[in-house]
């Protein structure tokens, strides 16, 4: 030092300003931590980057997710298990209920005529007063209230014994409806299961060929 002044400093001549020096050490210290801008604007464009394609992914997830949930449903037109019968499956909740009830009817069957050219009818039944409505057209599934992810529970009659059984309705995808009924025998509780199939209305309209044809009212019943 040549003995002036540095700052507030006095320097001797044999040794080093240490003020200077002190300034040295600090411009140093912020040389090893100095980040430059451009390396910044890498740093935040990078993770930028990271969070979008992130973002990307969950919400891709979550959309197909809620794509399949959404369409493995009930609703809809069922080709049952053989090809015996078409059942529809529709909302029939009151009018004001929050909550969705679902249920079903018979809209075609593939041999809706006994062997003396007859109609069908539910002669089985265990109500004597319901022992002639006709077959077609008649309720099958009723009550189905959800219960899970694709799955809803109620009743379902079987038109072959004239018996109402604990139904649990699965629609495992949008195309495939496992329908199983349930009765207690003793202390158990004997299930069987059937699979139907969905069918579109274009192939109802285009391919199936509807006998008897019914009404709207579905009052009439005529055979072609």
């Amino acid at each position: 030092c040549d003995g002036r002044r540095r700052g507030a400093v006095r320097c001797g001549r044999e040794h080093r300003c240490r003020f200077e020096s002190g300034q040295g050490r600090l411009a140093s210290h912020i040389d090893s931590n100095f980040v430059s801008t451009d390396d910044a604007m890498a740093t935040l464009q990078a993770w930028s980057i990271f969070v979008r394609l992130l973002l990307s992914i969950t919400g891709l997830s979550i959309f197909f997710l809620s794509f399949s949930v959404a369409v493995a449903e009930p609703i809809g037109l069922w080709m049952t298990e053989g090809g015996r019968s078409l059942v529809n499956i529709a909302d029939c909740a009151p009018e004001g209920q929050q909550s969705r009830l679902l249920c079903s009817k018979i809209i075609w069957l593939k041999e809706p005529f006994n062997k003396n050219g007859e109609l069908l009818r539910d002669k089985k039944n265990e109500q004597k007063e319901m022992r002639s409505r006709p077959i077609l057209g008649m309720p099958v599934l009723s009550n189905l209230q959800q219960v899970q992810n694709n799955t809803w529970n109620g009743q379902v009659y079987n038109p072959e014994d004239g018996k109402t059984y604990r139904a649990q309705v699965v629609a495992e995808t949008d195309k495939t409806l496992v329908v199983k009924g349930c009765a207690k025998v003793l202390f158990n509780w004997i299930c069987k299961s059937r699979t139907w199939e969905r069918v579109s209305e274009d192939v109802l309209a285009s391919e199936m060929p509807l006998e008897p044809k019914i009404d709207p009212s579905q009052t009439q019943i005529t055979k072609q």
